[in-house]
C-alpha cells in the first residue's frame, strides 16, 4: 500500500470508524461478557455504542479521533487519542449523545455489566487510576486502536501509533499514555512500541465462559 499518514478525523467519519471498531472488537472477551448473544448482535450493539461514545469525546476534544485513509478515502486504521482530563463523561453528555437509550435497546442487564466492567477497569490501573481516568492534565489515553483486516500485517498499526507517540514526545511536559487491552498479542505489540504493563487483572473467574485477563499499560515520554 502507498504510505498513508495519521490524521485527525472529523465527525463525518464517526459511522465508518464505529463500524471498523465494532468488527474488530466483536470477539473481544470483555465485549463478549457485556453483549451476550450472536456475533451479529454484538457487532450491531458495538457499532451503536461506539458511535455515541466517539461523538461524546469529539464534543469535548475535536482532535481525539485519529486515523489513516487509503487512496479511496476509506478508513483503514482508527483510534481515540484522548487527554485524560476529558476522558470521563457527565450524565448530561451521555444524555445528549443518546446513551440513555441503551437500556431500552440492549437491556438493563447489559448496561449493568458494562458499568461493572468500567468500574473494574478503573480499579485495574494499579494506583494510577486518577492519572488514567482524568484527574491529571499530563496524561493521554489510547483507546480502541484497530486496523482493518485487509491492511493488517503491513505495519499500519505501528506507523500510526509511532506518529502520535512522536507527537506526545514533542509536548513541553512529560506525559503518560495509558491503555487497556484484553488480548495477549496486543501486549506484545504495545511492548515493542515502548509500553510497560503496570497491572493485570483476571475478570469473572466464577464464570468460565466469560473469564478474561486485562492488562493496563503505560508509556511515559521523556
Amino acid at each position: 500500500m502507498s504510505e498513508a499518514n495519521v490524521q485527525v478525523l472529523n465527525a463525518d467519519f464517526v459511522p465508518e470508524c464505529a463500524r471498523v471498531m465494532a468488527l474488530a472488537f466483536c470477539d473481544s472477551p470483555s465485549y463478549n461478557y457485556i453483549f451476550r448473544g450472536t456475533k451479529e448482535y454484538r457487532v450491531q450493539a458495538l457499532e451503536w455504542t461506539f458511535a455515541r461514545n466517539i461523538l461524546m469525546v469529539l464534543d469535548k476534544c475535536q482532535s481525539a479521533l485519529r486515523g489513516m485513509l487509503n487512496s479511496n478515502g476509506e478508513v483503514i486504521c482508527c483510534f481515540l487519542w484522548i487527554p485524560a482530563a476529558l476522558a470521563d463523561s457527565s450524565l448530561w453528555e451521555m444524555i445528549k449523545a443518546g446513551v440513555w437509550l441503551m437500556p431500552f435497546k440492549f437491556g438493563v442487564s447489559t448496561v449493568s455489566r458494562l458499568l461493572n466492567i468500567i468500574d473494574q477497569m478503573e480499579r485495574n490501573s494499579d494506583g494510577n487510576s486518577q492519572t488514567a481516568h482524568g484527574s491529571r492534565r499530563d496524561a493521554l489515553k489510547l483507546e480502541r486502536m484497530v486496523v482493518r483486516p485487509d491492511y493488517q500485517g503491513q505495519g499500519v498499526g505501528s506507523r500510526a501509533l509511532r506518529s502520535v507517540l512522536d507527537e506526545a514526545s514533542q509536548m513541553e511536559k512529560s506525559v503518560e499514555i495509558h491503555l487497556e487491552t484484553q488480548e495477549e498479542r496486543n501486549v506484545e505489540f504495545y511492548t515493542r512500541l515502548g509500553f510497560q504493563v503496570t497491572n493485570t487483572k483476571d475478570f469473572y473467574e466464577d464464570e468460565p465462559e466469560y473469564t478474561f485477563r486485562s492488562w493496563h499499560m503505560v508509556q511515559k515520554t521523556s
